[in-house]
């Protein structure tokens, strides 16, 4: 698998690559119609943002929110589309992702980084032996 952050949890299953593809940045967008809304990182205090569930990006935000004390309700959904319809419906005023995602687009604008982390290719260690020693992540 590419692209997959690295979690002491994840490496109980997979190898990773000894250097990282690429670094994951994760941002709190708003939709792009109420960009005006939210000039800075304060005007999300106190507001609800949809995340993925059990994710690096969940984590990340978690850990942004509780260091600058913004009081974000923290909302986990199964997938992307079920954030993205929770944005539209009002029922979230905005969703946590990393950059990369091609589904974000233009109808959302970021407003504050909330994290990072570097991504890699993994290989689950019950696979070929062959691959592992390819991927295999030095100490």
């Amino acid at each position: 698998m590419a692209n997959v952050s690295y979690t002491p949890e994840r490496a109980q299953k997979y190898d990773f690559s000894a250097f990282p593809l690429r670094i994951e940045t994760y941002y709190i967008f708003v939709p792009a119609a109420k960009a005006d809304d939210y000039p800075d990182a304060k005007s999300l205090y106190g507001k609800k943002v949809g995340v993925a569930k059990s994710t690096t990006t969940a984590d990340q935000l978690r850990k942004w929110n509780e260091k600058n004390q913004a009081g974000l309700t923290i909302i986990e959904y199964k997938d992307f589309q079920s954030r993205r319809d929770a944005l539209d419906n009002g029922d979230i005023d905005a969703i946590a992702e990393f950059t990369s995602r091609v589904e974000i687009g233009t109808y959302v604008v970021p407003v504050v980084r909330c994290g990072s982390s570097n991504s890699y290719i993994a290989v689950s260690k019950s696979g070929r032996t062959s691959s592992r020693k390819s991927t295999k992540r030095s100490p």
